[in-house]
């Protein structure tokens, strides 16, 4: 059966929305409130910590509770971030039943609080790869029409504004 488009359009929106996940077993529940942050992590697979991550850091982590052959943790914390990101991840060994030549991983979107930070360092590095990308679809890219090429410079133009001060 083919998604809906009605479907596709919310699945769009959580992209856009930063409210996905990426995840080879556990499944990760995030919300961030005001100055509250909560996560819970449920699996079958064996896990070995539930964390929240902001900009970078780890600020609180908590191992799972084994029941029922079902593994799960839960944080809920006043996160005091003023400006920046916040993230969710579950990790743990390689060798769970699904992907036995894998850690076991799981990821949330970056949900924003106050002013996004943006590293120095970041900023370069994505500067290069905006270059990098220009230069491959001006000098490589084959597009079936121009209007393509043009959108895709335009938002590399777009993306390059962002990374000014």
């Amino acid at each position: 059966d083919a998604p809906s488009r009605s479907r596709l359009v919310e699945f769009l929106a959580a992209v856009r929305g930063n409210r996905t996940a990426v995840t080879n077993g556990p499944m990760l529940t995030f919300t961030v409130e005001g100055d509250r942050a909560a996560v819970t992590a449920e699996s079958v697979v064996p896990f070995e910590r539930l964390e929240i991550v902001a900009n970078g850091a780890v600020l609180v982590s908590a191992p799972p509770t084994p029941a029922l052959g079902r593994f799960r943790a839960t944080l809920d914390i006043a996160h005091g971030l003023t400006d920046g990101w916040l993230a969710a991840r579950a990790v743990g060994p390689k060798g769970s039943l699904l992907f036995p030549d894998q850690p076991v991983f799981a990821h949330t979107s970056a949900v924003f609080v106050g002013t996004p930070v943006r590293p120095p360092a970041a900023r370069t590095a994505l500067r290069q790869c905006l270059v990098a990308t220009r230069e491959w679809v001006e000098t490589q890219g084959q597009f079936p029409a121009e209007k393509f090429e043009a959108r895709i410079l335009d938002t590399l133009t777009a993306a390059e504004a962002t990374l000014d001060p």
